[in-house]
């Protein structure tokens, strides 16, 4: 119990002290002066190893669960005939999210904006696999709202009898708190 409790000490005093210290990632935030925060996200900012170097990286995971959407999936004509519903997991990975300090949206991922953009994705676009879906919709979360790491978890509901969901769950990108090689 000691070796674990120096462990967890150290992991906590280490992160203490990256939210105090500025490192070479760090920017000035335009709305206060002379406080530190984070650049905004745009590309690659927010990569497994961009604040950290070889260092555990904390992340923050934004999660939407039992979000439904209808839309045309299937590779059977008759699930082509009408819109099916589908229930998403989503999972989507924020590396030192200064939200919570902030309380500043633009320093999270907005929620609305992700919903927005996958319903968009549904009505434009038929699919005919699960996973086909589950991979579009990972790419727009790794591309569009910058995230290293997404979990998307697609699943059809009562498609068949005596089977609540049939679905996938994927992973895409790469965990900030995964402990980076040296």
């Amino acid at each position: 119990m000691p070796v674990r409790a120096a462990i967890w000490r150290r992991a906590t005093n280490a992160i203490q002290w990256r939210l105090r210290e500025p490192g070479p990632a760090w920017g000035r935030d335009e709305r206060a002066a002379g406080a530190y925060a984070l650049p905004r996200r745009s590309g690659a900012d927010f990569t497994a190893n961009s604040a950290c170097g070889t260092q555990t990286c904390p992340m923050d995971i934004i999660f939407l669960r039992d979000f439904r959407l209808d839309l045309t999936i299937g590779i059977h004509e008759w699930e082509k005939m009408a819109p099916q519903t589908v229930q998403l997991d989503l999972e989507i990975g924020l590396p030192h999210s200064r939200a919570g300090e902030t309380d500043h949206v633009e320093d999270t991922i907005d929620y609305a904006q992700v919903v927005g953009r996958i319903r968009d994705l549904a009505a434009h676009r038929a699919f005919g696999l699960v996973e086909a879906l589950a991979e579009n919709i990972a790419a727009l979360l790794l591309h569009e709202f910058h995230s290293p790491w997404v979990r998307v978890s697609v699943a059809k509901l009562g498609l068949m009898r005596g089977v609540r969901q049939t679905g996938v769950i994927i992973e895409r990108g790469t965990r900030a708190d995964a402990k980076l090689p040296r």
